[in-house]
């Protein structure tokens, strides 16, 4: 028998979980949403107020992608999770004499979408955005880390299975609240992280080679011409990463605002020790540096000894990045402890 276009339920709760979504999320946010979808169902592109006023908002330059789900009931369990080791580093190994309860949203998520959202690579977060229709309440998981962090450790075979169950932590949950909103701030910008990282180590890499070289090169501590260039090069370098918009998230991840504190002080010691060295020069009369500038000595120069040590730190960013900030909200011990 005919019948009337029919629409099913699974549109409805798909259409009112955006609602949902659109409703938690900032209004100067801009929420795209893939028609049709293959596994990303959302894009959402951040936003900032330019003014006390609140009249004009800009784009950061910061995006994060959403696949997002919903359940007509929500169902709250609790799992036990164990210390563990860096799984970055070595197999899963749980301290099983330690356990830590935690609150979560199981999903049930197919394999297929697990492999299409894996592919991407961890550039773009990709978050799982749970919608419990019963309470309005939404929960958020960032799938690209639990796919390394947790899935793959816990099961590396994941792909022979039709599905994974998923465990959001209720932790993890989207609301009016602007503090809820941080997580997806602070990951919105992994694209610029990623960038910075890789010029930190392209500097650093340079700069070794450029002290190495100008040590063999000359040895005559009357001649301060490598020393000169190498301290122009480390300042080219400062004015580069500064520019950086992560040092704005030093609210988000506090050891950002640290390191541009130390930048700055740096950049500050370079042109003091450059005007000295080149008035010095101009003067001829070299020796005096050291007792004009009691922290900038010649054998080894303990300027060039702090630019080497704060690059060194620079490049260590990344891997807390990596082994701390990428286990934020978490189904895992560490995970739990840090959120």
């Amino acid at each position: 028998m005919a019948h009337r276009k029919r629409r099913p339920f699974q549109h409805i709760m798909a259409d009112n979980s955006i609602k949902q979504i659109k409703e938690y999320l900032p209004d100067e946010w801009v929420i795209r949403e893939y028609n049709p979808d293959y596994g990303i169902d959302l894009v959402v592109e951040i936003f900032d107020y330019v003014d006390p006023e609140r009249e004009m908002c800009e784009a950061l330059g910061e995006m994060f992608f959403a696949q997002v789900k919903s359940v007509r009931k929500s169902n709250i369990s609790k799992i036990n999770v164990h210390p563990r080791r860096n799984v970055e580093k070595g197999p899963l190994k749980e301290d099983r004499d330690e356990t830590k309860e935690i609150e979560v949203i199981k999903f049930k998520l197919e394999t297929d979408e697990i492999l299409t959202i894996n592919s991407m690579g961890a550039g773009v977060p990709v978050f799982l955005i749970l919608v419990c229709l019963d309470t309005r309440r939404v929960f958020y998981v960032c799938l690209n880390d639990w796919i390394e962090k947790v899935l793959v450790p816990e099961d590396p075979n994941y792909l022979d299975k039709q599905t994974k169950i998923i465990n959001i932590p209720v932790r993890n949950e989207l609301t009016h609240d602007p503090l809820s909103h941080n997580m997806f701030r602070f990951f919105a910008k992994r694209m610029k992280f990623y960038s910075a990282f890789n010029k930190f180590t392209y500097q650093q890499n340079e700069l070794i080679y450029f002290f190495e070289n100008a040590v063999d090169r000359e040895r005559d501590l009357e001649d301060y011409s490598d020393i000169l260039d190498y301290l122009y090069k480390t300042l080219h370098f400062i004015t580069i990463i500064k520019r950086y918009d992560i040092w704005a998230a030093g609210n988000l991840w506090g050891i950002l605002t640290i390191f541009q504190v130390e930048l700055n002080e740096l950049e500050k010691k370079i042109k003091n020790a450059f005007k000295i060295i080149i008035s010095s020069l101009e003067s001829e009369k070299i020796f005096e540096i050291p007792e004009r500038l009691f922290d900038f000595q010649w054998t080894p120069p303990l300027l060039i000894t702090e630019i080497q040590r704060f690059w060194d730190k620079l490049v260590n960013i990344a891997n807390t990045y990596e082994e701390i900030c990428r286990e934020w909200n978490l189904p895992t011990h560490m995970g739990d402890e840090l959120t």
